[in-house]
């Protein structure tokens, strides 16, 4: 994988951990395809969101200051990539995040997220 697409999918990841820091609703919901659709567990309960719905839920609940992530991994091939993210402290949560890139007309956008909300403060 080159170096700039690397920074690319990381720029992705970057907007979404502003994204949950500062409570942007539109910016989060820039990130992802439309029919993207975020799935995991929180507090033992399932949760499946399309990405307006989770997008605008971050936009009611506000930001997440002392949020942070980190990208473990990142995988690619050709216009499909994979980034597995660490967060800690989303509002005292802490989660795994992989995501499913896509890569259309130039722009890398999250095509799905799976996640696991594991750990509270």
């Amino acid at each position: 994988m080159s170096l700039t697409e690397a920074e690319a999918i990381a720029d992705i990841i970057d907007k979404y951990i502003g994204s949950a820091r500062t409570g942007s609703a539109r910016r989060m919901r820039e990130i992802w395809l439309d029919h993207a659709r975020i799935v995991g567990t929180f507090d033992g309960q399932p949760v499946n969101r399309t990405a307006d719905a989770f997008s605008e839920r971050i936009g009611q609940s506000g930001g997440a200051p002392n949020v942070r992530g980190r990208a473990v991994s990142i995988g690619r091939s050709g216009p499909a990539a994979t980034a597995c993210i660490e967060i800690e402290d989303w509002d005292g949560v802490r989660s795994t995040d992989l995501f499913a890139l896509f890569k259309a007309d130039g722009r890398w956008r999250v095509a799905g997220k799976v996640f696991d909300a594991h750990a509270r403060r």
